[in-house]
């Protein structure tokens, strides 16, 4: 899992990479799944020369999932490969929670995700914003409603999502066709993390709000005061 996110022209992503490993066993019996963490495992494949598909010239390819079954769907992307005959493929081999993958093009952007049961292939203009992965929802509120940067979208979203984590890769596409890559270290960003505490709160308000619309409180109105009673004059 992993958080990936375009915005203005550009991409970003975080480089963490986990996978589950069975804790021990005691007594004869399994030990729970843990999830290993390591950072620094890049997510996006720039493509140079750039590839044909889905009718646009595809620069780069940008995956969430098992990092097997990425590096399998991203191997038959770049061979120019059908997404349906993709997943008549890969379909048994996928993992349970399957996995998206996000094709940045000449004239639009796309997001694949693969199922067990089903496929889809979705479009949308260069101008708006994605996010793909296990930290998308804050990562999609903040872009929207804070204007928050490709940057700022990561970083708020290893806030709420462990497999979000590690160094940040950041891509600039230029009108030109060049990309330019720049890495935010993890120790340039540990301190700013606090300024985004903000963004989780209206994150987090927003989605109490939408869930649970009859438990917000209304604000009181203030009691009439009553006016004393006269007092009668003799």
């Amino acid at each position: 899992m992993t958080t990936i996110v375009w915005k203005n022209g550009v991409l970003a992503a975080d480089t963490a990479q986990s996978r589950s490993v069975e804790s021990g066993s005691k007594n004869g019996h399994s030990g729970a799944d843990v999830s290993l963490i390591y950072t620094n495992k890049s997510k996006v494949y720039t493509l140079n020369p750039p590839v044909e598909l889905f009718g646009d010239t595809i620069m780069a390819l940008a995956g969430s999932g098992t990092v097997v079954d990425v590096k399998r769907v991203i191997r038959l992307l770049k061979l120019g490969i059908d997404i349906v005959e993709i997943h008549r493929v890969v379909v048994d081999l996928l993992d349970d929670d399957g996995l998206s993958i996000m094709a940045i093009g000449a004239n639009k952007n796309y997001a694949v995700t693969l199922h067990k049961h089903n496929s889809q292939l979705l479009e949308y203009s260069k101008e708006s914003s994605i996010a793909i992965g296990s930290g998308r929802n804050l990562a999609r509120y903040v872009m929207k409603n804070l204007n928050a940067s490709p940057q700022d979208a990561i970083v708020a979203a290893m806030m709420e999502d462990v497999y979000t984590n590690g160094n940040i890769e950041i891509f600039k596409f230029e009108s030109d066709g060049s990309v330019k890559k720049k890495v935010v270290k993890l120790d340039d960003y540990v301190e700013i993390k606090n300024t985004h505490q903000e963004m989780l709160k209206a994150y987090v308000e927003s989605k109490f709000t939408e869930l649970f619309p009859d438990r917000i409180k209304q604000p009181r109105k203030p009691r009439a005061r009553k006016a004393p009673p006269k007092k009668e004059s003799n």
